[in-house]
């Protein structure tokens, strides 16, 4: 087992916003905004209703930014989305997660699909690994696979890793390796170990370790490279590497190496 003890960030806390205090007339303000922005013939002021009152967490708020997940701008959606994934409520994962079920029964949109995933998994909740799990690798686009790994990944829960090593039963050894580099950066996440991109390695350590597996408390180190792609994705700060001590530099023209 290769625990993980590289460059890496600890102690991620949640990933979305966390809710600011507003007063009963900022909430006024807000749906007052959104129930007349969401009524303009265009798309640019329903969008803009939605993007000027994203911050306000608030049910009644929370309600009315949901519609915006059906309109039929392309532009007005994702700002629906975009503000529902960082929104931090019960409401807003209920109403991306039934606009997930919506696009998996007309899968007429993969962009749509995998942005809806996305949003999901930022919150980061064990109770949506079942949606998220559904219909694992069978996409014909890839950023669908790509999106539904790393969202089990980001659950960071027991139930989530069972998904993902159950993806690497359903689908052939070809195709499960062209999902490996999301699959190791998923489950080095999840799991706090790294087993490289064997999917043997993977399930090996997995059948002797499940019995007793509960996932880290803490976000594990990742190599730098993928922690800033772990980070990349789900909208988190990216580290720039430390710049080495002048005694830890070679070819230092001042100490003539």
């Amino acid at each position: 087992m290769h625990a993980l003890f590289m460059l890496g960030l600890f102690a991620l806390g949640p990933q979305t916003r966390e809710p600011t205090p507003v007063t009963p007339e900022r909430v006024a303000q807000a749906v007052a905004e959104l129930k007349s922005g969401l009524a303009a013939s265009k798309p640019e002021e329903r969008r803009a209703a939605i993007v000027t009152n994203s911050e306000v967490v608030d049910p009644a708020v929370v309600e009315l930014i949901a519609k915006g997940l059906r309109d039929a701008d392309t532009t007005v959606r994702e700002a629906a989305a975009e503000a529902l994934r960082f929104a931090r409520h019960p409401a807003a994962l209920t109403a991306l997660s039934d606009a997930l079920k919506r696009e998996r029964k007309s899968d007429k949109d993969p962009a749509w699909h995998a942005k809806l995933l996305k949003c999901v998994g930022q919150h980061q909740s064990e109770s949506a690994v079942a949606l998220l799990a559904e219909k694992p690798l069978q996409h014909a686009d890839a950023s669908i696979d790509e999106a539904q790994i790393l969202a089990l990944g980001n659950t960071r829960s027991r139930a989530g890793v069972e998904a993902l090593f159950g993806m690497m039963r359903s689908a052939s050894r070809e195709e499960i390796q062209k999902s490996m580099p999301n699959l190791r950066l998923a489950l080095m996440v999840a799991t706090g170990v790294d087993h490289g991109l064997s999917q043997d390695a993977w399930t090996a350590w997995w059948n002797t370790n499940k019995a007793k597996f509960a996932p880290p408390r803490e976000m594990p180190a990742l190599p730098l490279e993928m922690l800033n792609r772990w980070n990349g994705y789900w909208g988190l700060e990216y580290v720039r590497p430390r710049e080495k001590k002048r005694d830890e530099r070679g070819n230092d023209p001042e100490r003539g190496k």
